[in-house]
């Protein structure tokens, strides 16, 4: 039986900077999976079942289960890792120490592995893509990879999911006070594996601000661009195979 030639993992072929947006987007991918995981795991139901189980079986769904220990033991690895390793500092809430800040090491802002994971994603990825110890880079990268996928094939088997743009909102809310504010939401895209054109760009903190990405375009013509709000852009399109990788 002939076999598929496996293909380099993506992390092998990247520049540091590409790896470091590439493993950040993996860990928000199993941090959003995350509350899928948790609604499944309590309906005991499969994705996309719409029904729970019937009475005569288990309400919890084991393989779900399992999916979410897992991750859930390698997102607690990341944390003792950083407890061990990193140190912050401090302003102490004594008027006598004013002026000294204090060193200490880093303790989880949470205990609930989406949020930590999603807090290691935006707060402390560095530590991991730019670690001095190739190997323990090398196998972190390797784990994301791997913990993103195998949480993304459980919370959304047909593959049809939110994908990140990394691109700000554009539109202006209203504060306690009737100011005019800006948006402090995120555009994400809505794909399924069949698409064959991008739909529009929902904000994630109100889904009433939306923009095609030929709109945004078109904004950024008007104004000076965004390189690195384009180029995250891309790569996300490029991750969905929507154009030339």
């Amino acid at each position: 039986m002939s076999r598929r030639r496996e293909r380099i993992p993506d992390h092998q072929q990247d520049s540091e900077t590409a790896a470091y947006w590439r493993a950040q987007n993996q860990l928000v991918e199993i941090a959003d999976a995350w509350v899928e995981l948790d609604e499944l795991l309590a309906a005991g139901s499969t994705p996309g079942s719409g029904a729970s189980k019937p009475a005569s079986r288990a309400p919890i769904d084991a393989h779900v289960a399992d999916v979410r220990a897992e991750i859930s033991g390698w997102v607690q690895f990341l944390a003792r890792a950083l407890m061990e390793e990193v140190t912050v500092e401090r302003w102490p809430g004594v008027p006598w120490a004013a002026g000294h800040r204090v060193a200490e090491l880093w303790a989880p802002p949470t205990i609930d592995t989406g949020e930590l994971v999603r807090h290691i994603a935006h707060e402390r990825i560095g530590h991991f893509v730019m670690h001095p110890d190739q190997q323990m880079r090398a196998d972190f990268l390797a784990a994301a990879e791997e913990w993103a996928g195998l949480a993304r094939r459980t919370a959304w088997p047909s593959g049809a999911r939110w994908l990140r743009t990394g691109v700000e909102c554009t539109e202006h809310d209203t504060s306690d006070l009737g100011q005019r504010v800006p948006c402090e939401g995120e555009y994400r895209v809505f794909m399924h594996p069949d698409q064959e054109q991008i739909p529009d760009m929902v904000c994630d903190v109100d889904p009433g601000h939306r923009i095609t990405p030929l709109e945004w375009q078109r904004a950024q013509r008007r104004k000076p661009m965004n390189p690195q709000a384009a180029a995250r852009l891309a790569r996300t399109l490029r991750l969905t195979g929507r154009i030339g990788a």
